[in-house]
């Protein structure tokens, strides 16, 4: 495997991207081969692999941070559930939003890499995938 595509940390080197069906999300194109092995092996298992989120430029990234921070979006804690109470300090919550989710420019989902996955067998109809 090539390590070309670290060359942007920050999800501007976008050439090597593929979209993948039926989901149609961005992925890197190296790592399509073990997404399909990945996918075979779930589906012996039972499941229904279905890729929730893949690239993810550093302003997608920012975005998510930000709206954590401001209040946008809820801050899990390590059980999935909503804290009881709210961070003592900036300190706090930068450490409450690195529980799912990475600073950004240091994401792996900026190089196309990293995959969010659910089994859509078990996802009731209309549900909306919180990440």
């Amino acid at each position: 495997m090539s390590l070309s595509f670290f060359k942007d940390p920050y999800g501007k080197n976008t050439e090597e991207l593929k979209k993948v069906f039926p989901e149609e999300i961005w992925l890197h194109g190296e790592i399509l081969p073990d997404l399909e092995k990945l996918r075979d092996a779930a589906a012996e298992a039972g499941f229904l692999l279905r890729i929730e989120s893949g690239f993810r430029s550093f302003e997608k990234q920012l975005s998510i941070w930000n709206r954590k921070a401001n209040g946008e979006l809820p801050l899990l804690n390590e059980r999935g559930t909503l804290f009881e109470e709210a961070p003592l300090n900036e300190k706090e919550l930068m450490y409450r939003i690195l529980l799912w989710s990475a600073l950004p420019g240091a994401s792996r989902h900026h190089f196309g890499t990293e995959i969010d996955v659910s089994d859509a067998k078990a996802i009731p109809e209309n549900y909306e995938v919180q990440l």
